[in-house]
């Protein structure tokens, strides 16, 4: 199957309203990551919400990775840093990706068995006044959804709210649609961030909102739907800093409540997204969609009106770990 010509197939095929592009353009991005069963829609107002990740650290020889935003000691405590990086706060995209690159340089390699599972939770924020993806109005409920996804990409399951387990095969189409978050795909990926944004801006292609939109979502939504390798991690914030139109911003707070650093791009004008990253630990903590101006979007499928500073999208990725069945969570 020629995999890149699949998805461009996929995305001429679709003629959207002017409302819908954003949405189109994360649709497209996110196809091979495949989930059955219910799932956070995508919004018609070009928002949606995203997953977003934290550190994961090697917990046994198994292996078992449970998540510890902070890292631990050998005696399980809590470590206020990380020794051997630099003290004082982030201040910019460059000195966030060297850190990053110094702290994953430390980490012990994974080697799960193809019969595992990876693990992800995932909080993201719902409102009383109505959600189809995006946020209708204020930011009032959460929504906690845990995805298990089989090292080799050959199973899925899924849970909400600690509801019923839905557990089914990937089809032929899943495993081989690009990009997509099982184990063995990420620890093919190139560990040199501008490799990996050559990669990323091939498998993305163009997008009605251009490359470089489709590529920040790409690498976006492949970090809140993964278990990363510590290297792949690190370089992933190196090719998003990379990508023209991202900017640093020093204080935004994830969903469940921490604070970040971020790096972000504003699309249509009015719409930033946020990755937030843990600036001591690196890792990787939430995602905001927020309104940085009025605007009002009409189309084919009605008028939808953001005020400034309006959430659209907010999520905090609660923990991650590599595991040996579905419904096991480290």
């Amino acid at each position: 199957m020629d995999e890149l010509n699949t998805l461009r197939n996929m995305r001429a095929s679709l003629a959207e309203p002017e409302p819908v592009r954003l949405a189109a353009v994360r649709s497209r991005v996110t196809a091979g990551f495949g989930e059955r069963g219910r799932r956070v829609r995508l919004p018609r107002t070009g928002v949606r919400l995203v997953a977003v990740g934290a550190l994961a650290v090697t917990a046994a020889a198994g292996i078992t990775v449970a998540q510890n935003l902070g890292g631990v000691d050998e005696d399980g405590h809590r470590r206020s840093g990380i020794p051997g990086l630099p003290a004082g706060p982030v201040a910019s995209a460059a000195e966030l990706t060297h850190r990053a690159s110094l702290k994953a340089a430390t980490e012990p390699a994974w080697n799960p068995r193809p019969d595992q599972w990876t693990y992800v939770k995932e909080l993201l924020a719902t409102s009383s006044a109505g959600t189809a993806g995006s946020l209708s109005g204020r930011p009032d409920k959460r929504t906690t959804v845990e995805r298990w996804i089989r090292v080799d990409g050959m199973r899925r399951a899924t849970m909400e709210n600690g509801g019923r387990l839905e557990n089914a095969p990937t089809t032929p189409m899943d495993r081989s649609a690009v990009p997509r978050p099982d184990y063995t795909y990420l620890r093919s990926l190139p560990t040199d961030p501008k490799a990996l944004l050559a990669l990323v801006y091939q498998q993305s292609g163009q997008t009605p909102l251009g490359r470089d939109a489709g590529a920040f979502t790409t690498i976006q939504d492949l970090m809140s739907r993964s278990v990363l390798p510590p290297k792949l991690r690190a370089a992933l914030y190196g090719a998003l800093a990379a990508i023209p139109g991202v900017r640093f911003a020093r204080d935004v707070t994830d969903a469940a409540g921490r604070h970040g650093v971020a790096l972000y791009r504003i699309d249509e004008g009015y719409l930033r997204t946020d990755v937030i990253i843990d600036p001591t630990t690196f890792a990787y903590l939430g995602h905001r969609a927020i309104a940085v101006k009025d605007h009002t979007s009409t189309g084919g499928d009605g008028t939808a009106r953001f005020t400034k500073g309006q959430k659209l999208g907010w999520s905090a990725q609660l923990g991650t770990a590599i595991v040996d069945r579905p419904g096991t969570r480290g």
